[in-house]
């Protein structure tokens, strides 16, 4: 038997990250421990490329598996030029901007782009159109520089898992559904799935026999659907006791929820 320690909404912070594995119990060179996480490494924190620097060695050397998670998409169309329009809404809404930040290694990368090209005059005179092709230029210029320092980045974000199947636990970012065909390959698809809202991460069905551990909702919103007391976004189960939630609000509470089990990997048929 493996210990596990499973965590989710990282979100570029590494030290809560490293607190919460300490606190744990966690040892990257005990080979019976093995790391999970439930997805959304990067966004609204400003350590995320410390936190791939860290994550992406520990995968390479198979001591921990990292699942898809909703803001894979939003660093995925930035670093491939697509979706702008969603790109731009993520940068400003979702913390995206934190996060390209942290892998160009500046401060406001984006101010900065437009103070070298535009002084304080010429951006009063600017029309909607130019600050568009603005946006685009800066999105161009961010993932190019980006791709070419971390060559090994896009592919990682984009072969990541939707879920990590042990042999009574299943580890995934927002929900599974039982309800829309088999569970591993469900009808409505992974990305309904990774996107599931507080109600139905709350409510999901589970026939699988199996413990369901996910992130994606903070604890304390999965809490008030059952009319339990908020306790600061601690890991919560629900009454029925075969799903763990443990989305920490890494950005408000500074810190990341880990759970520690003993399982062990599905054999390969």
């Amino acid at each position: 038997m493996k210990k596990f320690y499973i965590l989710s909404d990282e979100h570029g912070n590494l030290k809560a990250v490293q607190e919460g594995l300490k606190k744990a119990g966690y040892d990257e060179n005990n080979k019976d421990h093995f790391l999970i996480s439930a997805g959304d490494c990067f966004d609204r924190g400003d350590e995320s490329l410390e936190l791939y620097q860290y994550y992406k060695r520990l995968c390479d050397e198979n001591k921990m598996i990292v699942c898809y998670g909703n803001h894979n998409e939003f660093l995925i169309d930035f670093l491939k030029c697509q979706n702008i329009h969603k790109c731009h809404f993520n940068y400003v809404n979702n913390g995206l901007r934190y996060t390209i930040d942290s892998f160009l290694g500046q401060t406001c990368a984006w101010d900065t782009f437009v103070l070298f090209r535009a002084n304080e005059e010429e951006q009063r005179e600017m029309t909607s159109e130019d600050w568009w092709n603005m946006w685009t230029a800066f999105v161009h210029y961010a993932s190019e520089e980006i791709n070419k320092n971390y060559p090994e980045l896009l592919g990682w974000l984009e072969s990541m898992p939707y879920y990590v199947e042990l042999k009574h636990s299943i580890i995934t970012h927002g929900m599974i559904d039982c309800e829309h065909g088999n569970w591993r390959t469900p009808l409505i698809g992974w990305k309904k799935c990774i996107w599931a809202s507080p109600e139905q991460s709350a409510r999901m069905y589970n026939n699988t026999g199996k413990h369901i551990y996910v992130g994606h909702i903070h604890s304390d919103l999965i809490r008030e659907f059952f009319y339990e007391e908020l306790t600061e976004n601690t890991v919560f189960t629900r009454p029925q006791g075969d799903v763990t939630y443990l989305d920490a609000c890494a950005v408000l509470t500074n810190k990341v929820n880990v759970v520690c089990i003993e399982d062990d990997f599905e054999e390969e048929e």
